[in-house]
């Protein structure tokens, strides 16, 4: 790649502090270029930091993949000077620091259909116990995502994930109870785990036990409940909320 960036970058970014000398400190730097050099660094290091700190707020506990999305669309939008070729080649760079940016650099290969290259990074991730990761190592073991379904690897990794307390594990966690992915069908914990992952804030963990409480999966029909959390998880922009809600009113009731 063309994009290069100097090692005072990664030092800043990374907040580590590079050996100087007495000798160093008699050094002045009067060249323009080097001080405007020094402020792009400084610009694009706050930038990727602020798209991880918006990328983690959504993510935790339980953002889907259309709000991470849309976070990283947002944030392109706002810095058009940065293409996502020299995003990608710095995380590569800086990844191995910091495993949430291995995450984001997986979720921006994820976006593109690279499914190896986000499998890669995500796993990672997973492998220096980032819940977030082990979540979505899990998802592409069981989706067979650029690596084969897997249905063993993926209850591991949610259950490692839910361990970490991901939300969103534990909702899958209780789809994996609820259709029989590795273990045998089981609608008490299916419901337990749905629960777990909606007492936490997680939309599909909501959506999941709204529609165990709708069909009596695991516990006694409640519509009022159901109607609740479909009202909590659209509060949290849930965008498959009135598809469920119209399959209430039309076709159950």
């Amino acid at each position: 790649m063309n994009d290069q960036f100097p090692s005072t970058f990664f030092n800043n970014f990374i907040n580590t502090d590079a050996s100087t000398n007495d000798n160093d400190n008699n050094i002045k730097y009067n060249d323009k270029n080097m001080g405007e050099e020094n402020d792009d660094e400084n610009y694009f290091s706050n930038a990727l930091k602020e798209l991880l700190q918006e990328f983690s707020s959504i993510k935790n506990p339980g953002g889907r993949d259309e709000h991470l999305q849309e976070c990283i669309q947002s944030w392109f939008s706002r810095h058009i000077e940065y293409t996502e070729i020299k995003v990608i080649e710095y995380l590569k760079q800086i990844a191995h620091k910091n495993y949430d940016y291995a995450c984001l650099l997986g979720f921006l290969y994820h976006t593109e259909f690279d499914w190896q290259k986000a499998f890669e990074w995500y796993l990672r991730a997973a492998e220096h116990n980032n819940a977030f990761g082990q979540n979505q190592v899990g998802y592409f073991y069981q989706k067979g995502y650029g690596i084969g379904v897997n249905h063993q690897n993926a209850f591991y990794w949610y259950q490692k994930s839910s361990d970490g307390g991901c939300s969103n594990a534990k909702s899958n966690l209780g789809y994996c109870y609820h259709y029989g992915i590795h273990v045998k069908r089981n609608s008490r914990y299916a419901f337990y785990w749905y629960s777990k992952s909606a007492e936490i804030g997680d939309e599909l963990g909501m959506c999941n036990l709204a529609n165990a409480l709708l069909h009596g999966i695991g516990t006694n029909v409640d519509v009022h409940q159901t109607l609740r959390l479909y009202r909590d998880a659209k509060n949290l922009k849930c965008l498959r909320v009135d598809e469920y809600l119209r399959y209430i009113f039309v076709y159950r009731y």
